[in-house]
């Protein structure tokens, strides 16, 4: 998840400054990774993380500007 959000970054250079802030803010608050997602630049970023440090993420993702945080379970 890191590697493919640096090459966006870095290569492809289809992050926004904003959300890239989001996405170094929510990796220091206890995300295991994070990277934008949608089509063309983004519009949305997921964050991997357990779920001791969920709310810390949730909170970092809103108190850094994200309209809306929120929890998606995955399950097998």
């Amino acid at each position: 998840m890191q590697a493919h959000q640096q090459i966006l970054q870095n290569q492809i250079q289809n992050t926004p400054r904003s959300m890239m802030k989001m996405i170094e803010a929510v990796n220091q608050s206890g995300a295991w990774g994070a990277k934008i997602i949608g089509s063309g630049g983004g519009g949305c970023i997921v964050a991997m993380t357990t779920p001791a440090n969920k709310e810390a993420v949730i909170k970092t993702f809103l108190n850094e500007g994200a309209v809306k945080a929120y929890e998606v379970q995955l399950i097998s």
